[in-house]
């Protein structure tokens, strides 16, 4: 199975929760730098993924970085 294969399959597997968390965000109407709800709904999303989340990065509350794995893509 080529890269593309294997990443569309994964896509597929996860649908329901992506579909699931971008119905949510939605719902939140949250604005810009004021979105509490949507990113902990994506941090902790992530986080059952198993990303290592740092929130408040670059002096914003609602900033995150999700990390996964290490080295290169």
């Amino acid at each position: 199975m080529n890269p593309s294969e294997r990443i569309s399959e994964l896509i597929e597997r996860k649908r329901e929760l992506f579909v699931d968390v971008s119905n949510r965000i939605w719902e939140y109407a949250e604005t810009r730098f004021e979105e509490y709800r949507s990113a902990e709904s994506l941090s902790n999303t992530l986080e059952k993924e198993g990303f290592a989340v740092e929130r408040g990065v670059g002096g914003i509350e609602t900033a995150f970085i999700a990390s996964w794995g290490a080295g290169v893509p």
